[in-house]
This record gives C-alpha cells, sequence and structure tokens, in this order.
C-alpha cells in the first residue's frame, strides 16, 4: 500500500491537525487573559507600580524564559532514554506506525488473539510516544511564543503609560514656559520702565534746585550752605516754586509709569517682623512653642519658594516719583492732582507720610503697606483696593471732600466729592483719631485691624469686614453695615451691638446676626495691630474700661 494512502498515516495526520488546532485555540484563550490581567493590573496599580517593580518582572521573565529553553534542550537531547523508559520504545515515527497496524489486523484475520494483543500493545507505544513528544514540543513552542509575547505587550503597555506620562509632563513644562513667557513679558515691561526711573533721576536733581532756591529765600540773603538742620527742610508750594515745565514732566512721567508684576521677594519683605523672623529661624528647632507664638502674633508668612510674579499689578517707579516728591518738600498735592497727577499701582512700603495732602488725588491700588501716615488729608481722593496692610495712621483724614474744605484748585461743587475707598485693605493696621465720614467704604477690609477712635459716620460699609478687629472706639451713626462681618471683634461697651443697630442707616444692620461673649485684655493683646501699638495698661487709660467682650456671629449673611 502507497503511504500516501495509508489510512494509519492519513488517521495519524489529521489528528494531528486537529490537536495543534486545539493547542493553539486554547494558547490564544490564554495570552488573551493573561494581557486582559495585566491590563487590569496596569490600570488599577499605575504606571509608578510597574516602573518599580519593571527590573523585577524583566527578571522572572527572563528565568522562565532560560528554564523553558534548558528543558527544551533537555527533552530534545534525552528524548530517546525518556521514551524508552517511560514507553519502551526510543523512537516513533509516522512511518513506523503501518507494521504494527498491519501486524493488529492479520493477527486479527488469523485469530491470534495473543499476537493481536502484542502488536495492539506496540502500536498503543508508538502513539503515545508520539503524541508526548509532539505535546511537549509544542509547550515548549508555545511558551516561548506565549512569554516573548507577552513580553512584547507588558513592554508596550509600559511603553503607553510612559508616553502618557511624558505628555502630562509635557503638559506641565507648558504651563510653565506659559508662566514663563508671563514672566519675560512682564519682566520686559520693567525694563521699559527702567528709562522711565532715570527720567524720575532728572526729576529729582531739579527738585533739589528747587529746594536750595527755597532754602535762600527762607534764610533771607544767607547762602546755603548745605548742612540743613532736619526741622528746617524747605516746603515746596507746587504752585508757587515749581514752573509749568517741570510740572508737566512729573505729570507725564506719572502718566507714562505703567503697572506692571514683578517678582514677589515676599508679602513680609522688609519688615520689622520679616527681619526678626529672620533672627529666630536658628532657634527655630529649639524654640518651636514660642516661634509659632511668635509667628501667629506677628503675622509672620513665609516668601514664596519659588521666585514667582506679584498677584497684581504695581508701578515701583510710581512709587519711586511719590518717594522723590514727598522728601524734596513737597506737601500739598493738590495742584499736582489737578494737572493729572496719577500714583495708581504706586509701590512705596515702610514709608512715612506726614503732614501730606491728597485730596482728589488718584491712588488706587496703590501699596503703601507698613506706612506711618500722620496728619494726612485723603478727603475726596480715589485709594480703590490700596494696600495699607500693618500702616499706623494717626490724626488722618479719608472723608467725603466738603466744598468748604477743599485746598485749591480742587473744584468741588456745592455737593461733597465722594473719597473712592472701594475694597480699601486695612488688615493688622492701627488707626487713631481717622475719620471716614461719608466715604465709599464697599468691602473694605478692617481684619485684625485696632481703631481707637474712628468715625465711619454716614459711610457705606456695605460687605466690609471686621473680623477680630480691636473696636476701641468707632461711630458708625447712619453708616450703611449691610452684610458687613464683626465675627471676633473685641468691644468695650456691653451694648455695642445695641448701639450700632440704633446708630446704623436703618434696616442696614441684623442685629440677630451677632451675640457678644465675655472676654479679656489678655485676648486682645494677642491681636498684632494692637500689642505692637499698646500696652494692655492703655485701655483703661483711653477708655475708660478694661472690660472686653468679643462679638460672635451666629447666622449666615445669605440664607
Amino acid at each position: 500500500m502507497d503511504e500516501s494512502e495509508d489510512p494509519a498515516g492519513i488517521a495519524a495526520t489529521e489528528t494531528e491537525r486537529l490537536n495543534r488546532k486545539t493547542h493553539s485555540f486554547s494558547f490564544g484563550i490564554l495570552f488573551f487573559l493573561f494581557g486582559i490581567a495585566a491590563g487590569f493590573f496596569l490600570a488599577f496599580s499605575g504606571f509608578d507600580l510597574f516602573e518599580v517593580y519593571f527590573t523585577h518582572v524583566l527578571a522572572g521573565f527572563v528565568v522562565l524564559v532560560t528554564l523553558i529553553v534548558l528543558t527544551g534542550l533537555g527533552l530534545y537531547v534525552f528524548r530517546g532514554k525518556l521514551m524508552a523508559s517511560l514507553f519502551g520504545i526510543a523512537e516513533s515515527r509516522l512511518d513506523m506506525f503501518a507494521e504494527p497496524l498491519s501486524r493488529v489486523t492479520q493477527k486479527a484475520i488469523d485469530r491470534d488473539p495473543e499476537g493481536a494483543t502484542h502488536a495492539a500493545r506496540e502500536l498503543v507505544q508508538l502513539t503515545l510516544a508520539r503524541y508526548s513528544w509532539i505535546t511537549a514540543r509544542r509547550w515548549i513552542i508555545a511558551s516561548l511564543t506565549g512569554l516573548i509575547a507577552s513580553l512584547a505587550a507588558l513592554a508596550g503597555t509600559a511603553l503607553l503609560f510612559r508616553q502618557n506620562e511624558l505628555i502630562a509632563s509635557q503638559n506641565v513644562r507648558i504651563e510653565e514656559q506659559t508662566a514663563l513667557l508671563t514672566q519675560q513679558v512682564e519682566l520686559a515691561e520693567a525694563a521699559r520702565n527702567a528709562a522711565i526711573a532715570v527720567e524720575i533721576t532728572r526729576i529729582a536733581a531739579l527738585l533739589g534746585t528747587v529746594m536750595d532756591k527755597v532754602a535762600t529765600q527762607s534764610d533771607g540773603a544767607d547762602a546755603p550752605t548745605g548742612d540743613v538742620a532736619a526741622d528746617k527742610i524747605p516746603v515746596i508750594d507746587p504752585a508757587k516754586d515749581l514752573d509749568q515745565s517741570l510740572i508737566m514732566r512729573i505729570v507725564a512721567s506719572s502718566q507714562a509709569s505703567k503697572p506692571y508684576r514683578y517678582l514677589d521677594a515676599g508679602d513680609d519683605f522688609g519688615s520689622v517682623q520679616s527681619a526678626i523672623k529672620d533672627a529666630m529661624r536658628r532657634r527655630r528647632e529649639e524654640l518651636p512653642t514660642s516661634f509659632a507664638r511668635m509667628a501667629r502674633l506677628g503675622n509672620w508668612q513665609e516668601a514664596p519658594e519659588a521666585r514667582v510674579l506679584v498677584a497684581r499689578s504695581y508701578s515701583p517707579e510710581r512709587g519711586q516719583l511719590l518717594d522723590t516728591l514727598v522728601r524734596s518738600g513737597i506737601r500739598s498735592f493738590e495742584f499736582l492732582n489737578f494737572y493729572g497727577l496719577d500714583l495708581s499701582h504706586a509701590a512705596l512700603r515702610d514709608f512715612f507720610f506726614g503732614p501730606f495732602s491728597f485730596q482728589n488725588g488718584k491712588m488706587a491700588y496703590a501699596d503703601l503697606a507698613r506706612g506711618h501716615f500722620t496728619e494726612v488729608d485723603f478727603q475726596g481722593a480715589n485709594l480703590e483696593n490700596a494696600i495699607l496692610r500693618e500702616a499706623r495712621i494717626e490724626s488722618a483724614r479719608f472723608s467725603s471732600l466738603e466744598p468748604e474744605f477743599a485746598v485749591p484748585p480742587v473744584v468741588t461743587t456745592s455737593q461733597p466729592l465722594t473719597s473712592r475707598l472701594t475694597g480699601l485693605d486695612l488688615t493688622d493696621a492701627f488707626l487713631q483719631f481717622v475719620w471716614f465720614e461719608n466715604a465709599r467704604l464697599t468691602a473694605a477690609n478692617f481684619d485684625r485691624a485696632t481703631l481707637m477712635g474712628t468715625d465711619f459716620s454716614g459711610a457705606d460699609l456695605s460687605g466690609s469686614t471686621f473680623r477680630g478687629t480691636v473696636l476701641g472706639h468707632a461711630e458708625f451713626n447712619g453708616a450703611i453695615l449691610a452684610s458687613v462681618d464683626f465675627d471676633g471683634a473685641y468691644v468695650f461697651a456691653v451694648d455695642f451691638l445695641d448701639r450700632v443697630d440704633e446708630k446704623a442707616y436703618p434696616g442696614s444692620f441684623k442685629r440677630s446676626r451677632f451675640v457678644q461673649e465675655a472676654s479679656s485684655i489678655e485676648a486682645v493683646m494677642e491681636t498684632y495691630s494692637t500689642f505692637s501699638q499698646l500696652e494692655a495698661g492703655d485701655f483703661k487709660e483711653l477708655l475708660g474700661s478694661d472690660s472686653v467682650w468679643r462679638i460672635k456671629r451666629v447666622e449666615p449673611f445669605e440664607q
């Protein structure tokens, strides 16, 4: 019989083909499930976990591949001995099936049971031996293929996660780049304003000449010695002592100095508290409790870790111009304001103002933090959203400007000129004998300030806050107090809330929103603006009583 027509060979070939399909399908399902499991693992654990254990995973794959390869080599080299010991035959080929199969048939025809059994046993041994070898070989090849495919799949998944991570990192870098571009634009504006700083220096030189002239005139015919006593610094009257060209030069410089954002050195940079904080840093570990208490009382703030731009635009050049004008002896700015002097967004911290008259002037959004204001007049001025944090203000007027008190050439009608103080920030400030009569103080901030003689009569305080404020003496006659927050404020009259309810603009103050609770002078002295300016015994002398109550808000502003 031709081998191609051998039934046994055809049957064995068909069986082998079916087994191959079955194994391929089974291993495909196995790899698919393995891929799903690996995907879930990475999805829930994240790339970071996979990245941490990547070396272990790779080492496990290498060990498995090595073991399978060595197992395959061992089976191939010792297959004869293994098959002989297991099945009694050293080799099993397809052409070897024909003889025992024919003998089984022949013995069955000859009615030789023993011979047929012996031939059938030999056929079974050949079948089992061949099946075992083919199965082992396929398992080795499939295992190697599966491991390599799994490693490739995991590598692809890892690369995908890595790609996503790089994209996220790239987005962060883009945001950083955008911030840097913003900084570049703002700093470019700062470079442009550097030319204006040179112009301000020239103005200072011209003002110095005017000072010499005024000093000479005040001393009669005597020539100036150049050693002018501090109490004899000449006072310049812009209307009389400045020529028109210098006035216009000053005004033009103020208008050309546009505000911009610059790198932030920290909110409290340059202050006394900043110096104390920096000095105490070396004892921070040894005195943690004391350091924490000083930080709380001094309202210490940490400088930003990275050099970032300030929160809003300022003009240091306008602050420099204001500094130059005040130091040159100009005390009345009404004449310059009439010609358009613009000091909005000026940045000038830790400066002394006084005596100082700035009626109907422009100083909105200015940063005058920690300034000392004595005998200053801001009646009718625009200080919207200006910052006077930690300032000391004494004998100052922020009231609306009545016509009879206007300093020429300020022009007023029969109606008062309203002081625009919306958003004025007086956090941690100390105010003594300060008037805000009829001013527009919408959403002003008096948090943690100390008010010792302050008049808000007729002022619009809608939305303003007095949280933690020490209200030593404050008048609210006719003041609009809609949504004003007194939560945490210290008062020195048991009927303070009742008085406010009685004197405030009718219907603007909701008395039921607050209650008073007994407190102490020691609690008051925990306020930075108080203990930095007063002693505990001063309240008895100034107010006639040292009994203290603290206001607590018990109802929300909006139901």
